[in-house]
């Protein structure tokens, strides 16, 4: 697996894997996508993405910032962390 890519929204908008590979495309390029078991092609979470020999190049997670959700916890200990950086910084610059 190449890269992992994470996607924290505050909108869940449903992106079709036809608008993906239409764009794709437009631009003179090809990929072959896979979706976890549990998804759709419009409704998904989990997205692999590969090269036209198969070769895995990254896997795409989204996940909605919403209140009592993966991607708000997610979210706010990467906020907290920021912080802790932040002061870390201030008292040894």
């Amino acid at each position: 697996m190449g890269y992992y890519i994470r996607i924290l929204g505050t909108q869940d908008p449903d992106i079709h894997l036809e608008e993906l590979l239409e764009n794709l495309k437009a631009d003179g390029l090809t990929a072959k996508l896979a979706l976890a078991e549990d998804d759709t092609p419009d409704k998904w979470t989990l997205l692999e993405v590969a090269n036209g020999s198969g070769d895995a190049l990254t896997q795409i997670e989204r996940n909605p910032v919403i209140m009592a959700n993966l991607g708000k916890r997610n979210l706010m200990n990467t906020e907290k962390n920021w912080k802790i950086v932040n002061q870390n910084q201030r008292l040894n610059g």
